[in-house]
This record gives structure tokens, sequence and C-alpha cells, in this order.
């Protein structure tokens, strides 16, 4: 008999919920067959039983027969606002709409469906590393493929997938088996529910100040994940945790289970310290984490009548990170050790004549001794990647000056090189050491805090299979979204699997629009497109002349597709989540199931919105603009995006996004998207532009009104888009102007007077309002219309310029009286015409 693991307990923890569920009786005994002996050391059975329950906050130890097994159920049909039941087709996972739950799935569970998948996901685990640890978390990713639409085969009718479970359950396991090792878990509360949340996100991706933001903007974005993956994966490391232990891990927060005891909250204060110390160094004051735990025990996991358990202790911690962020730093203060708050008033070095040295993309100030480290670097005009400041420059700055070299600091130059390697790679591999096999320029550690990241193709893994896989050790492998093939890689020359973590990680936008960079004649390499190249505007250095083909330069005949170029930038995210993830499963609430909540939106916002952007298009004019070509997701995670492409595409992308998540959460009556657009010229600074776009978003989470009509009460809260300005409630609203601009578009063609009319006489009547004086706009429009039906003997036309009168002075759109609006009639058509104005100009050359 040998003493007990925790990478053979946490294996185990999984396996024997594997053996268990009738349907995955073939990969327990494929796993047997790898793994014998698996009960060969003391198996701590109460523990185990505890973290099953605890997981789904349920005492059942029973496992249901097969023909009792149902579909599992979307967790959105279990939140409030649900209104009906929508259920997961048994398949591995896909980005594609046909993943999304629906109330037209079968609620029995088809077996044959989970039948193939099983055989699948036997041939995969030939492929498995053999280390316990690296074994359990990549058991662990190919149970998220394979699993993710079977239910867990405790619970009757259930919205818990089993890997949502399992995950939960084995992270559980380490915990209280660490909290029975050190004598607390008798104690009323021996776990922790330990949360990060890092602030300044938004700020921080758009925060540039130069032409040359789309070189950075994008791994700007990438390095945002990667710095809280590097977060997770520090404290994981330092607790002797696992990833089974995260419940939830996106858009810049995270949750973790730990056990409560004095080695964990000692080592946290030191993890706590050392991150911030490390973030200032790198970002000083721009991004800030906080870090906070709440203890718990079974009384929140299994909650007395008249209290919520668990979705109290959420509300809990999400109070306590909130105090955290108003005393950003508190810590390096607190903390006198090596004078920390030094920090914050350290004077920045100048050329001698009072110029501050600056990182030209993002104007922080680079400091003397960052020089003298040479971690420096500068960029040229047609430079595709960075380089490092030469050495004489390093020895003194200053005296070589400001105007030798466009100087970026050492996290904006990896910034750079991520975004422009993101779009070309299938795999990010990490670990808690330097990697072999790559260059400096390949490898990135972000805020040094310790795990250093690469990004590399399937080709270069093929060609440095034994540099990464045998000269390293620990290597976390990731996939990036992962939905075809194999997960697990191995090299077919070698028999036994490598021995490191094989997993896949989700990323809204590692793709983006190219264009041709020509390196010599006849020789072209794929370049992102700037900011100019989304708005359709050919830059300096694009050749619209073939002749003209020279090394350095650019040729991209499409740009200058439309006479009106203007850049839109999109902002959007899930109304009230924050209450909903704390409040919207009640007593349901479990840990499992906020797993599940946090991994279904990831998979919209990080999975199907790529599916959106490659497969969407703008269906107008003469041939339709599909959104890949002229949009860039910058940003998207946890609950929000950041878009940013060419204007009349970022609204129908809006629309996109809209209606494809509305469907995904079944149409919850409380789980809706709001966002704003601000359209702007193609060099117009991003920073501004962001700014306007974050207003607009503003308005639209304002849009709240209430209307009585024919004695009944009608009340509309959030769930708009801010479009030029104008908030639209998505149901209400947003169809009354899209169906008018479109018969604006039609007639508009014909005489365009019609469009210029209405927007004239619309500001007559705004200012005849505002100033209460005689309402002259309405007989004008009257003569007007007539004077245009009198020219015209369209009927169309004539009908449509009728119904435009009715709308205005009847104050009701007469298409679809039952929509409802806060705003007049008359702006709505303004705003239309508008719409269409601009749409016209866009589809003329």
């Amino acid at each position: 008999m040998k003493t007990i693991t925790y990478d053979k307990l946490y294996f185990y923890a999984i396996y024997e919920e594997i053996e268990k569920h009738p349907l995955l009786k073939p990969v327990a005994n494929k796993l047997k067959t790898l793994f014998l002996p698996l009960e060969d050391f003391v198996v701590p059975e109460t523990v185990l039983q505890q973290a099953r329950h605890w997981a789904l906050s349920n005492k059942i130890d029973t496992i249901l027969d097969i023909k009792d097994l149902h579909a599992l159920s979307s967790i959105f049909s279990s939140m409030d606002g649900a209104n009906k039941k929508t259920f997961y087709k048994p398949q591995k996972i896909v980005f594609s709409e046909d993943y999304f739950p629906s109330e037209n799935y079968n609620q029995k569970l088809n077996t044959a469906s989970v039948d193939v998948q099983i055989k699948h996901f036997c041939d995969e685990l030939d492929k498995i590393p053999r280390g316990y640890k690296e074994a359990a978390e990549t058991l662990l990713a190919l149970l998220q493929y394979y699993t993710s639409t079977i239910p867990e085969a405790y619970t009757a009718n259930t919205d818990v997938s089993f890997y949502d479970f399992i995950r939960l359950k084995a992270g559980l396991t380490i915990s209280l088996q660490k909290a029975e090792e050190q004598g607390s878990l008798s104690e009323k509360e021996p776990l922790l529910l330990l949360g990060g949340d890092i602030s300044g996100i938004q700020s921080f991706i758009y925060d540039i100040v130069s032409k040359n933001a789309a070189k950075n903007l994008k791994g700007r974005s990438f390095y945002l994940q990667l710095l809280v993956d590097s977060i997770v994966q520090k404290i994981i490391q330092d607790l002797n945790l696992y990833r089974g232990n995260i419940v939830y891990d996106s858009g810049g927060g995270f949750f973790l289970i730990a056990p409560n005891t004095q080695e964990v909250e000692e080592k946290l204060q030191d993890i706590d310290f050392e991150i911030a110390s490390k973030i200032f160094k790198t970002h000083q004051s721009t991004l800030f984490l906080a870090l906070d735990t709440v203890a718990f025990g079974k009384n929140q996991v299994f909650p007395t009548q008249g209290r919520l358990g668990l979705s109290e202790l959420w509300g809990s911690l999400h109070q306590k990170l909130a105090i955290r962020k108003k005393r950003r730093f508190a810590n390096l203060f607190e903390k006198s050790v090596d004078k920390q708050f030094e920090k914050f008033f350290e004077p920045s070095p100048t050329d001698g004549k009072g110029t501050q040295l600056q990182d030209v993309i993002t104007g922080d100030e680079i400091l003397q001794k960052e020089a003298k480290n040479r971690e420096v670097y500068f960029i040229g005009e047609r430079s595709s990647q960075p380089q490092r400041l030469p050495e004489k420059a390093s020895n003194n700055i200053l005296e070589v000056g400001l105007n030798e070299f466009k100087t970026l600091k050492k996290a904006t130059a990896e910034q750079i090189m991520m975004g422009s390697q993101l779009f070309q790679s299938d795999f990010i591999i990490s670990q808690n050491s330097e990697i072999s096999g790559t260059t400096s320029n390949e490898t990135f550690n972000p805020c040094g805090l310790g795990n250093y990241y690469t990004l590399v193709t399937s080709k270069k893994i093929a060609l440095k299979y034994n540099d990464f896989f045998t000269k390293n050790s620990n290597l976390l492998v990731r996939k990036l979204n992962y939905d075809t093939g194999s997960l697990l890689y191995q090299n077919p020359n070698v028999k036994e699997p490598p021995n490191h973590i094989f997993a896949f990680d989700l990323y809204g936008g590692n793709q983006q629009p190219q264009k041709q960079m020509f390196l010599k004649k006849g020789t072209k390499v794929p370049i992102p497109q700037t900011f100019s190249n989304l708005a359709g505007v050919a830059d300096e250095e694009d050749v619209i002349n073939t002749e003209k083909e020279e090394q350095g330069t650019t040729f991209s005949p499409e740009f200058g597709e439309t006479r009106f170029k203007r850049l839109g930038v999109l902002r959007m995210d899930v109304d009230n989540l924050g209450t909903l993830f704390q409040s919207g499963l009640g007593t349901r609430a479990s840990f499992a199931r906020y797993a599940c909540l946090s991994r279904s939106m990831d998979y919209f916002f990080k999975g199907h919105l790529n599916h959106i952007w490659a497969e969407g298009n703008l269906g107008y004019g003469v041939e339709e603009i599909e959104f890949k070509k002229r949009s860039l997701i910058l940003y998207a995670g946890g609950d929000d995006l950041f878009l940013i492409g060419r204007w009349d595409i970022m609204i129908a992308f809006a629309k996109a996004i809209n209606e494809n998540f509305a469907k995904y959460v079944g149409y919850n009556t409380k789980l809706k998207l709001s966002g704003g657009m601000s359209a702007v010229g193609a060099k117009f600074p991003i920073m501004k532009a962001a700014q306007i776009c974050e207003d607009a978003e503003k308005v639209a989470k304002q849009h709240e009104y209430k209307i009585e009509e024919n004695g009944k009460e009608y009340y509309f809260q959030k769930n708009a888009f801010t479009l030029f300005g104008v908030p639209l409630n998505w149901e209400q609203e947003f169809p009354i102007v899209e169906n008018l601009k479109d018969e604006f578009v039609v007639f508009g063609k014909k005489t365009r007077s019609i469009l210029q009319k209405v927007q004239a006489h619309y500001q007559q009547y705004e200012y005849q309002t505002q100033k209460a004086t005689a309402p002259s706009w309405k007989w004008n429009i009257a003569y007007d219309f007539a004077q245009i039906k009198d020219r015209y003997r369209d009927n169309e036309l004539r009908q449509f310029i009728d119904r435009l009168s009715t709308d205005i002075f009847c104050n009701k759109y007469s298409r679809n009286p039952d929509k409802k609006t806060a705003h007049t009639m008359f702006k709505l058509i303004n705003l239309a015409a508008r719409w269409a104005e601009l749409e016209i100009r866009s589809t003329n050359n």
C-alpha cells in the first residue's frame, strides 16, 4: 500500500466518476489499461464523496440508469427570465449555431449520438500523457471537448454537464483533502473562494496615442488574456493547486477554490504583493489586480431555509473586491519593504531640454534604467517587427536623442510581436521557465510573473518536436479555438506520448483581415490591415498600380471601394450580468452551475463570435462584403466585446451578435445585450473614438422608458443599441429604423430629395419644438412631400411618402403599430434617412 499523492488523488477523483457514468464505461475501460493499478493507495472515500456533494450542492450518491438520463438542458433555462426549456444535442464542441441549445431537440437523450462521441474520445486516449497530473489535466480538456453536452448522471433533468461537474469535483477534492491534513476540515468554513479582478482593461486596450495603433492593439488585447492567465497560473503553482480549482477565468476576472489554512493565507499575502509590484513596475497605475477571499463551508453550499447560500457568498466576495479596487495599490504602501511607495514619486528622465522619453505608441514614460538594461525597442515606418535598441543607444539614450529612434517599451514591443504572430498560430505553449526551442522575440513573460508563453504553428511544432517536448518539462500546450482534428499532439515517429499537459483555449479574434506586403519582386507576405484599410482607405504605402510594386510596399486594390469612408468602433456587453451571476440561479446555485455559466458565456464571446466574424456578410451593394474582410475583433471575453471595422459592417455585426446571443440563451428575458457604435474618420485617434463609443454604450444602458397605451403598460429597460447618438431598443425601435432605412435606400436612389427633405425638416422641427415657436415644419413638409409626389408617378414611392406623412403626424409606425418607442416617429424617420443616405454613399462608387 502506497501513501497518497495529490496528483494521483486528482486523477482518481476524475476517473471514478467516469467509471460510474453509464455512458462513459468505454473511456473508463481504456483508462484502466493505461493506468493500472489505480487503487494502490489509500482512497479518501469521505473526501471524495464530500467533494461530489459540494460540487453539485446535492447529497445524492445514486447513479441514474441510462434509460433515466435526459438531454442536457441549458443553464440559461434555469436562470431568472427563462420562459422555456432548451436542450443540447449530444455532440463535440463546434462554433456554429448547430451547437446552440434548442427547444426542438428531443428531451430524451440520444445515446446513439453519445456512443459516436465516446468512440472518438477513446481513440484520443492512446496519446494521453502518462504522468498522473499531466494525464488528469489533459483528460479534463478531452472531457470538455466531448462531454460538455452530456449530463452528469446523479440528477434527472440536469443543466450541469458531466465536464463542469467533474472538473469542480476534482478541484474540491484537492482543497478538502488539504484542509483535512491541516486539521481545518472539521471547521465551520474549511475552504476559501478566492477572487481576482483586473481593473483598467478597457482603457488599457485603446489607450493609444499613435497612428501606429493598429500595430499594437490586437497584441495588446491578447496580452491581457495572457496576463490574467499568468496570474492564475502563478496562484495555482504557488498554492500547489490544479486547473480544476478554477471556477471561472475570463474577461479579466477569475475565481478559485482553495483550502482555508494558515499556510494558504500567508502565501496569498506574498502572492498579492508580488503581483501588485510587478504589474505596477510594468504598467504603473494603468492596470490593477484586486485580490481577496471569503471563507465558506457546508452552510453556504447547502443553505438553510431563507438563505441563498452560494449566491450570498458570491455577493460578499464581489463587495470585498469592490472595496479593494477603491484602495488601489494600498498593499504597496502598507508593505514598505524595498520602499515600494517611492515608485509613485520617482521622477522621469528627460533629454536635457525638458522632454520626457516616451513610448511612441502608448505615450508611457521610458526610464533611463530601462534603456541601460536594453529593455527598450524601436520600430520604423515600414518595420513589420520591433527591434531591440542598439547597444550604443542603450548606453546613453539621452545623448543619442529622441528623434533618432521611435522608441517602445518592452511590453509594447512584445504586444506588437504577439499580434503579428497570433493570426498565424495554432498553439499557445507555456511553462514556468524559459521555453527551449524559442528565441527571445518568440517568448513572452507578462509582467515578469514567471510564466513564459510562445505562439507557434503546427508546422513549427513538428519541426522542433524534440526541442519542445524533450528539452522542456511541465509544458502546457493549448490549441487555439480547437473544434476539429485531434487535441493531442504526438510525433508519429515517437511511440511514447510526451509527458506534458495538452488542452485548448478559446480566444475571440485570433484571425484578422490581411493585406499583402512585397518583400521583393514576386514575393508576398500577409500583414494585418491598418485601421484606415478597415475603413476602406489606402495608406500611403499601399500600392494601387501593380507596376509600382516595390519591396516593403503593399498591394490591396479593394481599398477605395466606397466614397463614404468611416471607421466604426463597437462596444457591447451583457446587461446586469453581475447581478444575474450572483442571484440569477437563486437556491439552485452550485459551483458546477457557476462553472457551467461562465464556460457557456466564454463559448459565445470567445468561440461563436469568431464564427459570426468568419461567416457573416453585409448583404447589399454590388458585392456582399464579408465581415472578415473589413472588421477586427479587438477584445472579447467574459461578457463584453470591443470591435472595429467599416462603419456599416459594425452595425450589421452588432445586429448579428444580438440575434445570435438571444437565440443562444433561449430568449431569456433578463439576458440582453446593450452597446453603442461611434463612426469616425479613417485617421481619427482610436483612443478618442473608443471614448465616444463608451459614451454611446452608456447611453444605451440608460435607455429605459414606460409607455401606457389602451390601458396597458409597457416597460423597456436597457437591451439597446446607440446608433448615431440615438439609443434604440433592440426588439422595438431598431427594427422600425432598419425597415425604414431599407425603404429609404430603395426610394432614395430614385430621388435623393426625399432624404434631404426629411433631414432638413427634422432640424426645423427640433428647433421650433425647443423654442416653442409656430410649427411651420408641418406645412413645409406637407408641401414638399406633395411636390415629390407630383414629380414622380411611381406608385410605390407615392405610397411610401403617404406612409411617412401618416407616421410623422400620427406619431405611430403604420407598418407595425404594435412596435413601441420612447422617441417620436419623426426622430426615428430622420435617423433612418441619415443611415440610408450614408449607405447609398457607401455603395455608389
